[in-house]
């Protein structure tokens, strides 16, 4: 349905629930570390939903002091679907490009959307 939106709205207005590829998923427990210029991104994600959820692919970004996105990655967690309420762990690393290190004031994880 994601190809006609305005279906999607028509449906949504008459009271059916429309599913959002990774609605419910959360990361948990999240632990970044550096070794040098390589970023480690490692934790938890929690399906809190009590039915199965498909699992898009991860979106890391090295963020400034402005909020502004400096450079980033992008990641499959390795996992496709989940299970409600159940949980995994994901790693990844990604080399920063240089003086990015420096820069960076936080880090965003987000799952991204499914094209199709």
């Amino acid at each position: 349905m994601a190809s006609a939106p305005i279906t999607e709205y028509l449906y949504s207005s008459i009271g059916f629930k429309i599913p959002v590829v990774g609605e419910g998923l959360v990361f948990d427990r999240v632990k970044i570390t550096w070794d040098g210029a390589k970023l480690k991104a490692e934790g938890q994600i929690i399906n809190l939903l009590m039915e199965d959820s498909v699992v898009p692919m991860i979106e890391l970004s090295f963020m400034s002091e402005d909020d502004e996105v400096l450079d980033k990655g992008v990641f499959s967690s390795g996992e496709k679907n989940l299970s409600g309420e159940d949980s995994f762990p994901f790693q990844y690393e990604l080399q920063a490009t240089s003086g990015i290190k420096k820069e960076t004031q936080s880090v965003k994880l987000s799952f991204l959307p499914v094209e199709d």
